[in-house]
C-alpha cells in the first residue's frame, strides 16, 4: 500500500465530547504508565493549552495526537493510530501535517535499545526529529510511580538549551518541577 499523500489525511480537532474514544485509543496503544488516568485525562483536555487532533482518512477517524502548547515550542505528548491503520503511514503524514503548523516540536520516546525502540527512533528521524543529548526522566502520571529515564527528540533541531524547555514540559504537562522529579527518582533508585 502507497503511503498516504498530504490532502487525504487531515487533522481535526477533537473535544472533551470525544475522551471516551480517545482514551480507549490510548489504553490500547500505551502502558498503564505511559498515559494519564482517566479522570485526569479528562482534566488535561479541559486546559487551553492541550490540543487533541484526531487523525482523519476522509470521515474515518484513523489516529490521534495529544499535545500541549509551550512558549515556544508543541510538545506531543501522544500519537497514536487504531491498530488496523497502523503501518499505512498515517501517523507520519499527520506529524508532517503538524510540521507545517508548528515549527517546533519536541516529544519524548525510549531510549533506543531494543530493535522495536531503534525503529521508533528511525521514524521520527526519517521525519526530520534529532535527538537531543540531555538528561530527560518522565515525571510519573501516578503518585506512586517512580520517573523513569527517556530521551526528547526535537523537530527540525536539537534544542539549544533543554532545561528551559524541560522544566515548562514538567510544570505544564505534568504539574510538578525538575527538583521534585530528581528527588523522587533517586529515591526510587535507592529502593
Amino acid at each position: 500500500m502507497s503511503t498516504p499523500s498530504a490532502d487525504t489525511i487531515t487533522l481535526s480537532r477533537a473535544s472533551e465530547k470525544d475522551c471516551a474514544r480517545i482514551y480507549a485509543l490510548l489504553e490500547e496503544a500505551f502502558d498503564k504508565s505511559e498515559r494519564r488516568d482517566y479522570a485526569d485525562f479528562i482534566r488535561a483536555a479541559k486546559y487551553a493549552d492541550y490540543i487533541m487532533f484526531d487523525i482523519m482518512r476522509a470521515d474515518t477517524v484513523v489516529g490521534f495526537i495529544g499535545a500541549w502548547t509551550c512558549d515556544d515550542i508543541l510538545y506531543i505528548e501522544h500519537l497514536a493510530t487504531y491498530a488496523q491503520y497502523r503501518n499505512m503511514g498515517y501517523g507520519a503524514t499527520a506529524l508532517k501535517l503538524m510540521q507545517t503548523d508548528y515549527p517546533s516540536i519536541v516529544l519524548e520516546i525510549e531510549p533506543p535499545e531494543t530493535d522495536l525502540q531503534k525503529r521508533r527512533r528511525g521514524f521520527y528521524e526519517r521525519l526530520g526529529f534529532v535527538m537531543n543529548d540531555c538528561e530527560y526522566l518522565q515525571p510519573p502520571f501516578r503518585a506512586d510511580d517512580a520517573p523513569f529515564p527517556l530521551k526528547l527528540m526535537s523537530y527540525p533541531i536539537a534544542l539549544s538549551d533543554a532545561q528551559p524547555v524541560v522544566r515548562e514540559i514538567y510544570e505544564k504537562v505534568y504539574n510538578t518541577d525538575f527538583q521534585t522529579v530528581i528527588e523522587k527518582y533517586k529515591k526510587s533508585r535507592k529502593q
